[in-house]
């Protein structure tokens, strides 16, 4: 497509920058970079980011900015099409999830519902820090713990890039939910999409998932690029052209028994056909990107755990799908 034409498709923005700091000062502020908005609770914060319109270029200062994220309730903010999200850097800005209290729910930092508002296409997350905070979440009722599970990124769309984020404290403690840490999700029958009904070329690079939560007791996915299928029909829906390269696992935590399997990647794509070329898995060297086409890109990706890790290759159950093994954590005594 010319550039022409997508114009004509699209239509121009002119995007908007927006600054949110850690303001002491009880100034609301006006968004610009000597005036930032006060971000400094989660109720300020999840207002301003569900006020920010499309398109928008926000920034975030450094310091901890509290939020309820997203978990499909009305609480928290839900991520727009177009913005992008640029940290000072990661452990410089940290986004914490607080206030995470419907029970069995699945609580991500930064999220979107692509079924009652557009998808996330072209969205960007990059330089900043997740705390998904499973342990510091309020108890459950009759619980000494939060029955929830806790994530950085789950996001659906086209064109998407989830850059120099590092997730931390992310698990689930709920036996009916399972933790997708950092997740993008590429195809669902039911949606539109630039090539229906499966997105195109959104990925994960330069991303870093250390210090699980404790006492985790169901599995969490770290990386994941996925797609969904019909419920009814069971037809799998394809995105083409994913990526997760250049990005560091690390699933050691602190526990006295086995603890609980995390995968450290899992991606579902196009396969081959006789005659057509579908999804591969390509090793090439660090920073190689391959957008062509149908390929998944999986360069320079590190895993630490107490098993060895492989480059995957396709499950025998003809659903397309490639899977890591299940990696369990470290013990560290």
């Amino acid at each position: 497509m010319s550039l022409t034409d997508a114009l004509l498709l699209e239509g121009f923005y002119d995007a908007k920058d927006v600054w949110i700091a850690l303001r002491t000062d009880g100034v609301y502020g006006s968004g610009t970079q000597s005036d930032p908005y006060d971000g400094s609770s989660y109720q300020k914060f999840d207002l301003l980011m569900n006020s920010i319109p499309e398109y928008a270029i926000i920034h975030l200062g450094p310091g901890v900015f509290e939020t309820q994220g997203y978990s499909g309730s009305t609480a928290g903010f839900r991520i727009k099409r177009r913005q992008k999200i640029r940290g000072s850097g990661i452990d410089v800005t940290v986004v914490k999830l607080v206030q995470a209290t419907v029970a069995d729910r699945h609580y991500v930092a930064f999220g979107n519902d692509p079924f009652s508002a557009p998808p996330a296409d072209y969205v960007e997350i990059s330089d900043l820090t997740v705390d998904c905070n499973l342990d510091g979440q309020p108890s459950s009722p009759n619980l000494t713990y939060a029955r929830v599970a806790c994530a950085a990124v789950g996001l659906l769309g086209s064109q998407l890039l989830i850059r120099r984020i590092k997730a931390i404290n992310w698990g689930t403690k709920s036996l009916q939910v399972e933790c997708f840490v950092i997740c993008i999700n590429v195809a669902h029958p039911y949606l539109p999409s630039l090539e229906n009904p499966g997105f195109i070329h959104s990925g994960i690079e330069q991303c870093i998932a250390v210090q699980p939560a404790q006492n985790c007791v169901f599995n969490s996915t770290i990386l994941c690029i996925a797609g969904s299928e019909d419920p009814f029909s069971h037809v799998q829906a394809f995105g083409s052209g994913p990526f997760i390269r250049n990005c560091f696992v690390d699933s050691g935590y602190k526990r006295k028994d086995n603890g609980q399997p995390f995968d450290s990647f899992y991606i579902t794509s196009k396969p081959d056909l006789p005659g057509i070329p579908g999804t591969k898995i390509v090793e090439g060297p660090p920073g190689t990107f391959t957008g062509i086409g149908r390929t998944i890109v999986w360069p320079a990706n590190t895993f630490n755990s107490s098993m060895p890790t492989r480059i995957p290759t396709p499950i025998a159950n003809g659903r397309a799908s490639f899977q890591s093994h299940q990696m369990r954590p470290i013990l560290i005594s």
